[in-house]
């Protein structure tokens, strides 16, 4: 009886190891295959600043970030050669602000193969209506912000004047 036990508990890893070999995940890709280049640079870079909407008076944003995992030769953004001085662990690209909206895209490269991270479209709109100064600020971690009340924007009977 301890015998057949025995067997029926091999056959059963047995079959279970073929399964798991021979699974694969939506691409088609077996869990052995190595990772390409697009799912290492889109799961790890990632940009620190600007948020991805953002306002400003400035006629150039400097857009920060960091990318790790691989190996990148060239990062782009709005075809602006980012710097660094990490190998793209971080990286910048000061990018010229037209009036109104700006889109930004970037992309980033091997040497060999290039990926566009198209779930990092930021959208800076550039405002020289916005105030230059505030009367107060608060800052909203939970939602990382920083918010500002300009004296242009109370009025009477709102409770902002207070």
């Amino acid at each position: 009886m301890n015998k057949l036990l025995q067997a029926s508990t091999c056959l059963c890893l047995t079959i279970l190891l073929s399964a798991c070999r021979s699974s694969s995940d939506d691409n088609g890709s077996t869990p052995s295959d190595p990772p390409t280049f697009e799912q290492i640079i889109t799961q790890n870079t990632s940009v620190v600043f600007p948020p991805r909407q953002s306002l400003t008076t400035s006629e150039t944003i400097t857009v920060r970030g960091t990318s790790a995992g691989v190996e990148v030769s060239s990062l782009k953004v709005n075809d602006i050669e980012a710097t660094t001085s990490d190998n793209f662990a971080t990286w910048q690209a000061t990018v010229a602000l037209a009036m109104g909206e700006n889109t930004f895209s970037i992309s980033v490269s091997n040497g060999e193969e290039e990926v566009s991270l198209d779930d990092w479209i930021l959208k800076v709109t550039r405002d020289t209506s916005l105030p230059d100064s505030f009367e107060d600020v608060a800052i909203d971690m939970a939602n990382n912000r920083l918010l500002g009340l300009d004296d242009k924007f109370k009025k009477p009977g709102s409770g902002l004047e207070t």
